[in-house]
């Protein structure tokens, strides 16, 4: 009989952080930006963790060590280190995205025929790529808030590829709170002093009307908490104002949220 293997430490990360992103990527698609363009983007990201992580382990930042901890080829690295993918460029923008910079840059009509002539959506669609179907792409542009479709015209509503634009600052602050509570968490997970404060409770076989009661009570709190913490807080930043060593910021976060753990739906 044949013993199982554990898993390795790399697979049962990788299933964390996945459980993690399947968030971040619902974020991503509702916002417009698919695998393509997230995965080169990530690649400075890989780049520099590598680095750091050689750096940390006093293991000299070869091309080949850095292409075995970061995944990515030798070839890529020199590219990195050419300083060419140092920042996203042009091309691995998103086809939609593409389309409306392009129909700004040649200050095309506002309204365009769908089909018909060289000042057509289709045209316009297909001077960036003859693979994407071009009503999928004004979908995708009319779903984005970016375009309105009325019978065979396509009208620009923004001339810029930024949907949304009510949830930027919330999407910004978000992004703030996710990374300092993942930056705690981690650090936690492989360092064993200065742990930090990262903590959840969790309650099961509750009742709709006995979360809504939770969720009250712990808004409650957190308002009283939040208020006396940041009174302390501010006279501490009074007091360190003007001293040299005064260049750490604190943050302490609290959130809640609640599902249907009812296995048999």
């Amino acid at each position: 009989m044949s013993a199982t293997l554990p898993p390795l430490a790399s697979e049962q990360t990788l299933k964390h952080v996945l459980e993690i992103s399947q968030h971040l990527v619902k974020m991503l698609i509702h916002s417009g930006v698919g695998y393509q363009m997230f995965s080169n983007a990530l690649k400075p990201i890989f780049y520099r963790e590598a680095i750091s992580e050689l750096e940390a382990q006093g293991v000299k930042t070869t091309d080949s060590a850095l292409s075995l901890v970061s995944g990515m080829s030798r070839r890529e690295i020199n590219q990195f280190k050419s300083d060419e993918l140092t920042h996203v460029s042009s091309n691995t923008m998103s086809v939609p995205s593409r389309v409306m910079t392009l129909w700004v840059q040649q200050q095309l009509p506002h309204k365009l025929p769908f089909s018909g002539n060289d000042k057509s959506f289709e045209a316009l669609v297909k001077q960036i790529s003859t693979e994407k179907h071009p009503r999928s792409i004004a979908n995708e542009l009319q779903r984005l808030g970016l375009v309105d479709i009325d019978k065979d015209l396509v009208c620009l509503m923004s001339e810029s590829y930024v949907p949304f634009h009510d949830i930027r600052e919330m999407e910004a602050l978000l992004a703030k709170n996710v990374s300092a509570h993942l930056a705690a968490g981690i650090h936690n997970i492989y360092h064993e002093t200065h742990r930090y404060l990262e903590q959840s409770l969790f309650v099961d076989e509750l009742s709709e009307e006995s979360v809504k009661q939770l969720e009250q009570y712990s808004l409650e709190l957190w308002s009283h908490a939040s208020e006396q913490l940041l009174n302390h807080a501010m006279r501490l930043s009074e007091q360190d104002q003007d001293q040299h060593n005064a260049t750490h910021r604190f943050c302490v976060g609290i959130y809640q949220h609640h599902d249907d753990t009812d296995r048999s739906k």
